[in-house]
């Protein structure tokens, strides 16, 4: 003999019910949660070319790759001409070390 049937909500239909939920609550609002929704890493590049120079055209067309190639996850400002103040005021330099190795 068959046992009675279970009648209720079982483990799998509570999941497969609150998955679509949740699935269709996100298509209603037409944004992913919060969590998918990451700010980009800002980076700053500051160097002492002035803004004609070869250096900063190809320093903001390298921080435009980055942040296309890294699909917005990062993205670089660049300052030109010393504006985040001389190379003797950061901290790395009086150190005598590069920046790159701070």
């Amino acid at each position: 003999m068959a046992g009675p049937a279970r009648r209720g909500v079982t483990r799998r239909t509570f999941l497969g019910t609150a998955t679509a939920g949740t699935v269709a609550a996100i298509a209603a609002r037409g944004k992913a949660p919060a969590i998918a929704q990451t700010k980009p890493t800002v980076l700053k590049w500051a160097h002492v070319y002035e803004v004609a120079e070869a250096y900063h055209t190809e320093a903001l067309w390298a921080a435009e790759e980055i942040k296309k190639r890294t699909d917005g996850k990062y993205e670089i400002q660049v300052f030109p001409a010393s504006q985040l103040g001389s190379a003797s005021f950061q901290p790395a330099n009086r150190l005598g070390r590069s920046a790159a190795y701070a």
